[in-house]
């Protein structure tokens, strides 16, 4: 426990010293009264603090994410970047009037600033509030408590120890990049021509069928409208590979950290095959939540190198001192490191 005086005690110090002395002189009874009663002022403002501390007991009960609406529903209740959290702790002496909590302490040595503290379901529990916290995968070790209870004339302060792993995750949007996804051009739209992948019969249009899919060529030789079944079109495998280069800012180096989960995301939507390749780390587990956890606690590092045998087709975002751009194939689109992912397919709108 650390203890830390104010001025407020030196000044109430020096104020009972010369009360005391002015009845020592003037032989005044009060001013002994007087002085009796700061003496018990200084008693109650230095053992006030550190009995509030004393009591004191936390164990974490978990903790709570809201504000992004994730896409994917499997990500439901998911932390992500610019999320408010909310820790629950339960213990013994939880006052809020009469504790400063926070900041959240990390085991490697940073710090979650909290930015409120609320009273929980129950008295023995609080809620500790953390507005807009950074992607990561935050192992939480403790809680710094503090009070100058009730005369604020020293303050003590101690760390209370419990843990709870938090990952944050990149925010991201659905947003289709290759040919023949989502809403791609109009000029080669599966869904204007009839549906995609090879013709496998041609049979009498029944009431529940896409209009899409009637045949008019054939249907005005029937007589009779006429749809093409296809069979299922194959979708093509992606990689993305995220590229850093030197004098890349941080914030275009997040931003890059979102496109790649938003593509990612998107082939995921789309039942396509993807993985991704990140500086440092290699190429990630398949799968969108191997992928959603890697892009969590990936930090920057030396360059991915894609596998020269892949035949999936590749997709990169690159980050350097000219800022952000992903391509696709030999189309290359600069994108502003300051749009939220919402925002995503307004940029992409050249690779269309």
């Amino acid at each position: 426990m650390r203890v830390t005086p104010s001025r407020r005690l030196a000044g109430l110090i020096l104020l009972t010293a010369l009360v005391y002395l002015g009845g020592m002189t003037s032989l005044v009874i009060w001013l002994y009264i007087v002085a009796a009663m700061l003496c018990g002022l200084l008693v109650v403002g230095v053992a006030g603090p550190l009995l509030a501390l004393r009591s004191v007991q936390v164990r974490s009960r978990g903790m709570r994410a809201s504000g992004f609406a994730a896409p994917l529903a499997q990500d439901s209740g998911l932390a992500f970047e610019g999320d408010r959290l909310v820790l629950d702790l339960e213990g013994a002496g939880l006052d809020p009037d009469r504790l400063v909590v926070g900041p959240l302490l990390c085991a490697d040595g940073g710090e979650l600033a909290v930015s409120a503290v609320r009273a929980g379901a129950d008295p023995a529990r609080i809620e500790v509030v953390v507005d807009g916290c950074a992607r990561g995968l935050h192992r939480i070790s403790g809680v710094r408590v503090a009070s100058g209870w009730p005369l604020g004339l020293v303050t003590a302060e101690r760390t209370q120890r419990f843990e709870v792993d938090v990952a944050v995750h990149p925010r991201y949007a659905c947003v289709p990049v290759l040919a023949g996804s989502g809403r791609g051009a109009a000029v080669d739209d599966p869904a204007r021509r009839g549906g995609a992948g090879e013709i496998a019969n041609i049979r009498a249009y029944q009431p529940q069928d896409d209009r899409r899919r009637i045949h008019w060529l054939t249907s005005a030789r029937a007589g009779e409208l006429m749809v093409v079944e296809r069979t299922p079109e194959t979708a093509e495998g992606v990689e993305c590979l995220l590229s850093v280069g030197a004098g890349a800012s941080a914030e275009a180096v997040e931003a890059g950290v979102r496109l790649v989960a938003s593509v990612a995301a998107s082939c995921t939507t789309e039942r396509r095959a993807v993985r991704v390749a990140l500086p440092g780390a290699g190429t990630v587990p398949a799968g969108w939540a191997a992928i959603r956890t890697a892009l969590a606690g990936w930090r920057s590092g030396t360059a991915a190198d894609r596998d020269p045998g892949m035949p999936w087709a590749a997709v990169e975002v690159t980050v350097d001192h000219g800022g952000l751009r992903l391509r696709v194939g030999d189309t290359t689109v600069p994108v502003d490191p300051g749009l939220a992912p919402e925002a995503y397919a307004a940029a992409l709108e050249g690779l269309r």
